[in-house]
């Protein structure tokens, strides 16, 4: 399993835990990767990797075009 690591912000990570932010909106997704991956939460501010979770697929759509054609 490949392991991707991502650069979430402190408030968000703390929603994530939380179960308040279950989805998570990335402009692009990791280039040449196959599904089930690995994903490495690293929270900004020096407070390092503080979780993991596995990525079973990811849904692509072109709301965030839609949304900057405003």
């Amino acid at each position: 399993v490949k392991t991707v690591l991502i650069s979430v912000h402190e408030k968000y990570w703390h929603m994530i835990k939380n179960g308040e932010k279950t989805l998570e909106i990335r402009k692009t997704k990791p280039a040449g990767i196959e599904y089930p991956f690995k994903v490495l939460c690293y929270v900004t501010g020096g407070k390092g990797i503080q979780g993991e979770f596995i990525c079973k697929g990811t849904l692509v759509t072109n709301v965030f075009q839609q949304l900057c054609n405003r």
